[in-house]
């Protein structure tokens, strides 16, 4: 883990950025407000009528519950279904030329601003409907390309309500669209302003100000370690435990030729970083992938056949 990932915008200069390309998200990061539910709104009042935006102001409590105990792309994809479920894109995409503008105008963060304005090539990562935001965004924004999380749309032109593959684009899949857009050519800077945005930002440019930080939790009686239940539930078993204890070490800043600064890749940065950590906590770093390990593992928890058949007499 490093710490801190993304410098304060204020700090990010603006001097010779004409020939570079930068990627930022749009809430939180190039608009003051972190949350896009009044552009939902909108679109739900002038799109589809008065009943569905009060159902869609009804459902805030539980999405945002949801967005906080459960996950952010089911929230999205709840907003999403609530909002357009049923109606024409063409009313949708009217809407998002017509009205929407001066609202996110009026919500321009300055410093995010100042500093996207200062490069050639500008690109917006989303995870809001693209058809909501790209008419803003190149008309205002001098965005050259929009990425967002893309409806699912009928033979009939309506929305249905779901959104597209790769699905609601935040962490990994807001990572993976930006790859399939770039390729090899990546983005010199990403913009962001929330954990979900460290995967697709760290493809672009790193602090050269890197202090690892180790962490180990210690519990004596239960275990905040589920794999196939609900993950939320993990810091709530954690915290029960008699004595919950997180012992902490903050390892030695790196040094600058080990850093992107001195000509290191991220890639060869984080891996770095990996196996110091791993070496402090006394691990060993493998192959293994993620997805490989939760694979190993839930196979360890399913019975097997021996375990389903009963002893013959």
């Amino acid at each position: 883990m490093a710490a801190p990932r993304f410098k304060p915008i204020e700090e990010c200069a603006t001097e010779g950025r004409s020939r570079q390309t930068v990627t930022a998200d749009l809430d939180g990061t190039l608009l003051l407000s972190r949350s896009a539910f009044p552009y939902y709104l909108l679109i739900a009042l002038e799109a589809g009528g008065l009943l569905r935006a009060l159902a869609l102001l009804a459902s805030v409590p539980l999405v945002y519950l949801t967005y906080i105990s459960v996950s952010e792309p089911l929230a999205v994809r709840t907003f999403v279904y609530i909002t357009v479920a049923g109606l024409r894109v063409s009313d949708i995409q009217a809407v998002a030329r017509s009205v929407l503008p001066r609202f996110y105008a009026g919500d321009v963060h300055p410093e995010g601003w100042r500093v996207f304005r200062s490069f050639g090539r500008r690109c917006i990562v989303t995870a809001s409907p693209r058809v909501m935001v790209e008419p803003f965004a190149r008309a205002f924004l001098g965005a050259d390309r929009v990425i967002g999380t893309e409806l699912e749309v009928d033979g009939s032109g309506r929305a249905t309500g779901f959104v597209a593959q790769p699905g609601v684009l935040v962490s990994v899949h807001k990572r993976q669209a930006m790859l399939r857009e770039f390729g090899d050519a990546l983005p010199d800077v990403g913009m962001g302003d929330r954990e979900s945005d460290f995967d697709f930002g760290s493809f672009a440019e790193l602090t050269d100000r890197i202090v690892p930080v180790a962490i180990v939790t210690k519990e004596s009686m239960f275990h905040g370690s589920t794999v196939r239940g609900l993950k939320a539930t993990d810091p709530y078993f954690f915290f029960m435990n008699p004595r919950p204890t997180y012992e902490i070490t903050f390892l030695d800043q790196l040094p600058r030729e080990l850093t992107c600064g001195g000509g290191k890749s991220p890639v060869e940065v984080a891996t770095y970083i990996q196996k110091l950590l791993a070496r402090v906590l006394g691990f060993e770093c493998t192959s293994i992938t993620r997805e490989e390990k939760y694979g190993i593992v839930g196979a360890a928890c399913r019975p097997t056949t021996m375990d389903l058949e009963k002893p013959t007499t």
